[in-house]
C-alpha cells in the first residue's frame, strides 16, 4: 500500500511546480529592499531582472520614484546598468515610441529596441502590456543588456 502511494506521488511531485507556474531552475529577481513597498505605494508590479553579469547587484539607494519612471541602478565597482519602467499610458506610449526607435529587438515576445543615448550609453528599451522598461548602461555589452532586459519577471 505504501508503494502505491510513493508511486502515485511521484508524478505529481514532478508536476506540481508546473501546475503552479514554477520552473526547475528558475531564478529569481534581484530586487532592490524596497520592491515591495514601492509596488504596494504604486498598485502595480514592477519587473527586475533575474540575471545579471559580473556579480552586479541592486545600489544602496533601492528603487527611487521620478517624475514619470521608477529607477534602480545596479552595478559593481567596474559596472553600472540602470532600470527604468513605468506604467503605459497613450501619452507616454507616444513619448517613448518617439524616443526609443533604434533597431529591433524581441524581448521575451515583447517589442524592444536597441540605441545609443546621447551620452554614448546603449540603451534597451521593451514595451510589455503593462510597462516601458528602458535599460541604459555605459559599461555592459548590447547582448548583456539583452540578456538582462530577457530575465526580467
Amino acid at each position: 500500500m505504501r508503494r502505491k502511494l510513493f508511486l502515485a506521488a511521484i508524478p505529481l511531485g514532478v508536476a506540481l511546480p508546473f501546475i503552479i507556474g514554477g520552473r526547475w531552475g528558475a531564478k529569481p529577481p534581484i530586487r532592490a529592499e524596497n520592491h515591495a513597498s514601492m509596488e504596494q505605494s504604486l498598485g502595480y508590479h514592477l519587473v527586475a531582472p533575474t540575471y545579471l553579469p559580473r556579480g552586479m547587484t541592486p545600489g544602496l539607494s533601492g528603487l527611487r520614484k521620478g517624475n514619470a519612471r521608477i529607477v534602480c541602478n545596479y552595478g559593481t565597482d567596474e559596472d553600472t546598468l540602470v532600470v527604468a519602467q513605468e506604467k503605459r499610458n497613450p501619452a507616454r506610449d507616444t513619448y517613448n515610441r518617439n524616443r526609443f526607435t533604434g533597431r529591433s529587438v524581441d524581448v521575451s515576445g515583447n517589442e524592444g529596441h536597441i540605441d545609443t543615448g546621447m551620452l554614448g550609453e546603449r540603451r534597451v528599451a521593451f514595451f510589455t502590456p503593462d510597462l516601458t522598461v528602458i535599460l541604459s548602461s555605459a559599461t555592459l555589452s548590447e547582448q548583456e543588456m539583452v540578456q538582462i532586459a530577457r530575465s526580467m519577471r
